[in-house]
């Protein structure tokens, strides 16, 4: 009986791991392969066994003033420390998967990239904001003041956020269990940004809170030009099903779909209709 219920377990984690679409897949591994390198084999060879984040972290000055814009993908797949790392991969596969179904592999890869982006950027003109125009400290507490644009950020948690507030729009089910009780799944990304920002005080919220918008304005005020058409991935899927029907034999490959043409329903009433 034991046996069986071992081999059950095992044929369920494998039907899970063959469910998890190829992009899905391709960022944990890229993920990973970035932790192990910044944090053991640079760490190690450069730094004495402590890691240093600073040449690939997000960092607003380095940005502005070097114009070394590759930080905004550099930033994205580098973490800290193992929790930092298997939150954020945990948290994207559970939340991914369904996602990555719904608008099939290629429009949600161009998702992810492009919530990445805006989100930086929107990091970015913050941090210039508290530099040039807000007060150095209220209350005691530092808000403001050129150490703004020295402050860097690394993880893949601004995406995170903004995935979680595309999933509010995805079905017709509005509401989604968070700790055995029914939340509107429009409200889930901001109890998590609170929660996230109490236990864990040095968490990125301008990083959480960016991702957040940069989906809402994908979604709702036109950024979603930004993202490839459904005719142009089904006309590249169709002229290429050898590269494809690989993929998906070896990876798990989801086809486009036609929900991404339901970018465009307004949040407001998303939240406010029962």
């Amino acid at each position: 009986m034991n046996q069986s219920s071992s081999t059950d377990t095992c044929q369920q984690i494998k039907d899970f791991w063959r469910s998890i679409g190829f992009f899905t897949k391709l960022t944990l591994v890229v993920n990973l392969i970035s932790y192990l390198v910044t944090n053991v084999a640079l760490a190690y060879g450069k730094h004495g066994g402590k890691a240093d984040f600073d040449d690939i972290s997000l960092c607003p000055a380095a940005v502005i003033d070097s114009g070394q814009y590759y930080r905004l993908f550099t930033s994205e797949i580098t973490h800290g420390s193992p929790g930092h790392i298997m939150f954020n991969m945990v948290t994207f596969m559970l939340w991914g998967t369904d996602l990555e179904k719904y608008y099939g592999t290629a429009f949600y890869a161009s998702v992810n990239v492009v919530i990445g982006i805006i989100s930086n950027f929107l990091t970015i003109g913050i941090q210039f904001a508290q530099a040039y125009y807000f007060p150095v400290t209220v209350a005691g507490c530092e808000v403001g003041g050129p150490r703004m644009l020295l402050r860097c950020g690394i993880g893949y948690s601004n995406i995170l956020f903004g995935l979680m507030m595309l999933e509010a729009f995805m079905g017709d089910d509005t509401h989604r269990d968070l700790f055995c009780i029914k939340v509107r799944k429009a409200y889930i990304p901001w109890i998590w940004m609170v929660l996230i920002q109490v236990c864990i005080p040095q968490a990125s919220f301008i990083g959480h809170l960016t991702g957040i918008i940069a989906a809402l304005l994908i979604k709702n005020c036109g950024l979603s030009f930004a993202l490839p058409k459904y005719e142009w991935i089904d006309s590249f899927e169709s002229s290429n099903q050898g590269l494809v029907s690989s993929i998906d034999h070896h990876f798990k490959y989801y086809n486009a779909s036609q929900n991404q043409g339901d970018f465009g329903i307004s949040w407001l009433a998303l939240v406010y209709n029962t």
